[in-house]
């Protein structure tokens, strides 16, 4: 008698970041992003955070994001400025390690890697 075989838990898709997610990653952001004292204002860091993985999850380019995210130049320079700092990185480390506890924001690691 075959072996029935074991269907894997399937994760949902993340197109925005959670509030339970974003309470974890916001300090980090604050702390390795911290606005600059003037110059110009940058957009909200979650909203930028939720239109790089909409872009990454599409592969759209990032002048077709949809009008309900922040103008995709602001967008591409935050998501240029977390890469060379690491901060993307480091977000990607929080959202593992949530990952290994709770199981549902793997998504967001495969999102960042591909960023990379």
């Amino acid at each position: 008698m075959a072996k029935k075989a074991k269907k894997a838990k399937t994760l949902p898709t993340i197109w925005q970041v959670p509030d339970q997610l974003w309470n974890k990653i916001q300090p980090t952001i604050q702390k390795h992003d911290p606005p600059k004292p003037a110059g110009r204002k940058r957009v909200e860091p979650r909203d930028a955070l939720d239109a790089i993985i909409f872009r990454m999850r599409t592969g759209y380019q990032w002048n077709k994001l949809p009008k309900c995210f922040p103008d995709d130049s602001s967008v591409h320079r935050s998501f240029q400025r977390w890469i060379q700092s690491g901060l993307l990185d480091r977000i990607w480390a929080v959202a593992h390690k949530i990952a290994g506890e709770q199981d549902v924001y793997v998504m967001i690691g495969h999102v960042n890697k591909r960023a990379k």
